[in-house]
């Protein structure tokens, strides 16, 4: 959990903080608007803003999982890493993070615009699936990641069914354990939008609100994205050692 929290945790207050500034400098008269609104309503400047927050957080958070996924293999393997050698392989191949976001999240949108896609998606996603866990414990480029990930998620040696190429016992298996990741994460999401949403203020107090409700939610969320992490580089283990035989 300690790599989340060194990271995580710090940018998310960071990002939240400088939101909470731009409402109050460059953005200080314009309405507070809630996601969903402010790419319909806001202005140009502040939708470009936001969104450069938001994918700077991002990136940070997946170097947050994979540091998360090289303490948790080396555990596994029987080894305690310190928090800076958990840190040094992901801060040092963020790079291809980012790429490998940047491909999973334009080869979801590209899908997400036909009905061929839209059914494919949900298919791709159990399959490539661990890519993150492929690229950060298997080493490579993000293409051989997302090659060694398809493979490892397949039907394995000397196995085949009628759905092999399309729902390996792998991927049912990885299904279940999204399921409940959904069900972990839901519950205290919700908790915490239900409160933001009873709450009625000022502008000045919904800011101030939002940015209190964003950290909450990022605290209670901490040790749900540590389970799910370790969860899944386990799975990612257990996959690969019955992928090789």
């Amino acid at each position: 959990m300690l790599p989340l929290f060194a990271v995580e945790l710090p940018v998310v207050i960071v990002v939240t903080a400088l939101t909470t500034l731009l409402y109050f400098t460059a953005f200080k008269d314009e309405p507070f608007y809630i996601a969903d609104d402010l790419f319909t309503e806001g202005s140009a400047g502040a939708v470009f803003a936001f969104l450069a927050l938001t994918a700077v957080s991002a990136l940070f958070s997946q170097v947050a999982r994979a540091a998360t996924i090289v303490s948790v293999a080396a555990l596994i393997g029987g080894k305690r890493l310190p928090l800076s050698q958990a840190l040094d392989p992901a801060f040092t191949r963020m790079g291809g993070l980012l790429t490998l976001a940047f491909l999973m999240f334009a080869g979801a949108v590209v899908l997400g615009v036909t009905v061929v896609g839209i059914v494919v998606l949900p298919i791709l996603a159990l399959r490539l699936g661990l890519t993150v866990e492929a690229f950060m414990l298997d080493g490579g480029n993000p293409f051989q990641a997302l090659r060694r990930c398809w493979a490892v998620m397949g039907p394995g040696r000397n196995r085949a069914g009628a759905l092999s190429g399309i729902m390996t016992p792998t991927m049912l298996r990885l299904l279940a354990v999204f399921l409940v990741i959904v069900l972990l994460v839901a519950v205290p999401v919700l908790a915490v939008n239900a409160t933001g949403e009873l709450a009625r203020g000022s502008r000045t107090a919904q800011i101030w609100l939002s940015g209190l409700l964003t950290v909450l939610q990022t605290i209670l969320l901490l040790p749900v994205f540590a389970w799910v992490s370790a969860t899944m580089t386990s799975f990612y283990l257990q996959a690969r050692q019955r992928a090789d035989g």
